[in-house]
């Protein structure tokens, strides 16, 4: 079966200077068929917000980035692509 968002395995370790590493998301997976309405809901700083800002690469613009793991959209990988080029999709 072909889904619209994919993930396998994803991870994100946000570190912070003097600090010890959080780790917001560990061995995510997760299938969001097309046209499926999909939500996270969770305590604050459960790392809700982590992948969806991973699935729309806005991580890099906190100097962050997906440490593990691998994210589809319509099948394409989207870690390498800007932010701009997904939202036109």
């Amino acid at each position: 079966m072909s889904y619209a968002i994919e993930i396998e395995g994803l991870r994100k370790v946000y570190s912070k200077r003097g600090r010890a590493d959080v780790v917001a998301v560990e061995d995510l997976n997760l299938n969001v068929s097309r046209g499926q309405v999909f939500g996270f809901l969770g305590a604050n700083g459960a790392g809700k917000t982590t992948p969806l800002k991973a699935i729309s690469n806005l991580l890099h613009a906190e100097r962050g980035e997906v440490t593990k793991g691998n994210i589809q959209f319509d099948g394409e990988e989207v870690q390498s692509l800007p932010p701009n080029d997904l939202v036109r999709r």
